[in-house]
């Protein structure tokens, strides 16, 4: 699959989406500074650091390349994505994308 553009300067790439569990891996990667607005996760979620760094505003960490992220299911957080940063991720479940009061704003599932 090739990358597509997201959000912003953004790109996903679907490398496994698998309907019948809700599970489903992708690339994000970001060529500059980027955020990917506030969501939460019905699932667990887990992230693999390729290149570059990245965090949640709401959290004080940064993952670096090489970096194993495991996210809790309900959890709110905005992902910011420094220059040249790639991630994998492997998500079970819906991804919520919230409103800045929280309200819902939607949902991706794949």
């Amino acid at each position: 699959m090739p990358w597509f553009p997201w959000v912003g300067p953004i790109e996903i790439k679907v490398l496994r989406a698998d309907n019948r569990s809700g599970n489903f891996v992708v690339g994000l990667r970001s060529a500059e500074d980027a955020v990917l607005g506030k969501h939460r996760h019905r699932g667990p979620v887990s992230g693999v650091t390729v290149r570059g760094r990245w965090e949640y505003f709401e959290y004080d960490w940064v993952a670096k390349p090489g970096d194993y992220v495991r996210e809790n299911p309900g959890t709110i957080h905005t992902l910011h994505l420094f220059e040249n940063t790639e991630i994998v991720f492997t998500v079970d479940g819906s991804i919520e994308f919230l409103n800045e009061d929280d309200t819902l704003n939607y949902t991706l599932d794949m």
